[in-house]
């Protein structure tokens, strides 16, 4: 990852470049760059580099996505938002897997896409699946609003007073793709669903009336679920984003009465008194 003190773009690239432990001459090669052009971005001789020059740059070193648009930053251009790539999502499984099952509420991880990537047992618990049913593992790389807004699909019937909750998920998503609204994928996502599903059109453009959101609104109203398992239980959404790729964030399902806490215990002590057992 990027100091915050090394401030120029061809200061980042070197560093990049000497964490990756590559040569000068490995980098133009893989880049198919004349010998010595590396050197003089690395020291500020060329000031502006083609966009598309700094890119394959980037990608022989390997750089991560967010070291990628802190060099790109650096140079004065914006990094598109494209959807992470499959090695991309196995360092994120890698890296936050652990730390989601852990936690000891509801907890799942989301791409840029919201595709949901990972979750714990507790969010099984709540609706009501084991971790390697059908259902669940349906639910896997798949854009979650696609489901939440199918009134034929598995997740929509764990919600109770859809009136209510369908707003809540709208808004929410609106806000969390409002910086993809202008990459392709993102567009062709929106539109697919505007097209298939009537229930995500007419939230679509009814919370879309309400004008531009500068703060996520949901995580201060109740979100109701029908569990099969557990009963009903309320929760608030809190999101945290990687640091590393604010693409990825994981998700909080954050019980929000006493009675949804207990049955949550309830469950979480039956399952260790299991483990214990077998």
């Amino acid at each position: 990852m990027l100091n915050g003190r090394i401030t120029s773009g061809g200061q980042k690239l070197r560093h990049l470049r000497e964490t990756a432990s590559l040569s000068q001459l490995a980098v133009e090669l893989e880049a198919d760059l004349g010998s010595g052009y590396l050197h003089k971005v690395e020291l500020g001789k060329i000031k502006s580099p083609l966009k598309e020059t700094i890119e394959r740059i980037l990608e022989a070193i390997g750089a991560p996505h967010s070291d990628r648009r802190d060099v790109l930053e650096a140079f004065g251009y914006n990094l598109a938002a494209s959807l992470p790539t499959t090695i991309e999502i196995e360092w994120v499984l890698k890296e936050c897997g652990p730390a989601v099952q852990q936690v000891a509420m509801p907890a799942y991880l989301l791409d840029c896409a919201l595709r949901p990537l990972l979750y714990n047992g507790y969010l099984c618990a709540l609706l009501g699946a084991s971790p390697n049913s059908k259902e669940m593992t349906g639910v896997l790389h798949r854009p979650l609003f696609e489901q939440a807004f199918d009134s034929e699909s598995w997740l929509f019937s764990r919600f109770n007073r859809h009136d209510d909750v369908l707003p809540i998920l709208m808004m929410t998503l609106q806000i969390e793709l409002m910086p993809y609204l202008s990459e392709k994928w993102c567009q062709e996502l929106v539109e697919g669903c505007m097209h298939r599903l009537p229930l995500f059109k007419r939230y679509w453009e009814e919370v879309k009336q309400g004008g531009p959101y500068n703060i996520v609104a949901s995580p201060l109203l109740p979100l109701q679920i029908n569990s099969p398992l557990l009963g009903e239980i309320t929760c608030r959404t809190s999101v945290e984003y990687l640091k590393r790729d604010s693409r990825f964030r994981v998700i909080y399902l954050i019980p929000v009465d006493q009675t949804s806490i207990d049955r949550l215990d309830r469950w979480a002590a039956t399952e260790r008194d299991a483990q214990k057992a077998s």
